[in-house]
């Protein structure tokens, strides 16, 4: 069954997203699992590594999709255009740069694929691939969009722009509808039959272990983004 899952949700890591999945995973399945977990109130961004792996045909996306990003995977892809896919593993970020890399996915071609966890924002990146496929333990999270001020307060925003990215990318109007219903607080984790049932995932993918290859590009620093829309568009 899918789970939804209670928490602060803004970019609280990987970690924390891993955290709160192992606890809805191996909590109650009989209907929709409210899990609460104090990890997931830490509202740190972490600009997000790219690394290349498996022969150079890999790209891997690790962390929060902050300001810039989308100029950082283009300028990653142009100088090794023989990558074919797009590993994703964040929590999710600004939605102008997940919509901006998702165009480039969907320009290039590139598969998507999440061995771990992709969430919020970061789904809108997951559906533009080619084939869209999740490791035997991948998840995929859902929730309405919000924006975050400069007092840490969230607001609700108009979910147009995200209702209308996930239309375009093929999801089912029922499916968005539930997204939508989703309050910013919470995450929705559907199982990996709803979400091959509704065409987001099309394929499972064994276990592997890939080898990540040095950055071709310096680590960012970590910053904080203020006032900016965190899983939807700012009105």
């Amino acid at each position: 069954m899918s789970n939804l899952i209670s928490s602060r949700l803004g970019p609280v890591g990987v970690a924390a997203f891993g955290l709160a999945l192992a606890l809805a995973i191996a909590g109650p399945t009989d209907g929709r699992t409210v899990v609460a977990s104090p990890a997931l109130t830490d509202d740190t961004e972490v600009p997000a590594r790219l690394d290349l792996a498996s022969g150079d045909r890999e790209l891997r996306l690790t962390g929060d999709f902050t300001e810039g990003l989308s100029d950082r995977v283009a300028a990653m892809l142009a100088a090794h255009p023989q990558v074919e896919r797009l590993t994703l593993d964040s929590d999710g970020g600004l939605v102008e740069e997940a919509i901006a890399v998702g165009r480039i996915v969907r320009n290039r071609g590139l598969a998507t694929h999440v061995p771990d966890a992709c969430a919020s924002a970061c789904t809108l990146v997951f559906l533009q691939g080619r084939s869209r496929t999740l490791g035997p333990e991948g998840r995929l999270g859902f929730h309405a969009p919000y924006a975050e001020g400069e007092d840490g307060a969230r607001r609700a925003v108009d979910p147009a722009p995200e209702r209308a990215a996930y239309r375009a990318a093929g999801l089912p109007e029922t499916f968005v509808a539930e997204v939508m219903r989703v309050a910013p607080a919470d995450l929705w984790i559907p199982d990996q039959g709803q979400l091959r049932a509704a065409g987001i995932v099309t394929g499972i993918s064994p276990a592997a272990t890939v080898r990540a290859v040095a950055s071709a590009e310096p680590y960012p620093s970590l910053n904080a983004t203020q006032n900016k829309t965190i899983a939807g568009a700012a009105q």
